[in-house]
């Protein structure tokens, strides 16, 4: 997965792209990689701990208790394998939007 994303970066820095139309394109794989990833966490994630986070959306506590659960999942390797392969389909998805652009 690294090395596909490192080859996009390039391909983008190395485009005619704007700087904008660079920081456009790296905010939406930046959202759609985040997208990807947010269901297989809430899937390993409790009952109790998703209501505490719908329920007060802008504590501090809650930043720490997003890092926490995503630290969780990823530590005990159980969403490791699934978000992986979700991140490799979307940056293969990427890979062949800016190649449909010649980018």
């Amino acid at each position: 997965m690294d090395d596909k994303l490192n080859a996009l970066i390039t391909r983008i820095e190395n485009s005619g792209l704007t700087d904008q139309g660079k920081a456009q394109l790296y905010t939406t794989i930046a959202a759609g990689l985040q997208g990807t990833i947010w269901p297989v966490i809430a899937k390993y994630v409790s009952e109790e701990d998703l209501k505490a986070l719908e329920t007060n959306p802008n504590d501090k506590a809650v930043v720490e208790r997003y890092a926490s659960l995503i630290r969780d999942a990823v530590d005990h390797g159980t969403a490791l394998p699934e978000m992986e392969d979700l991140m490799n389909k979307l940056l293969d998805e990427v890979d062949a939007a800016l190649k449909e652009e010649h980018i």
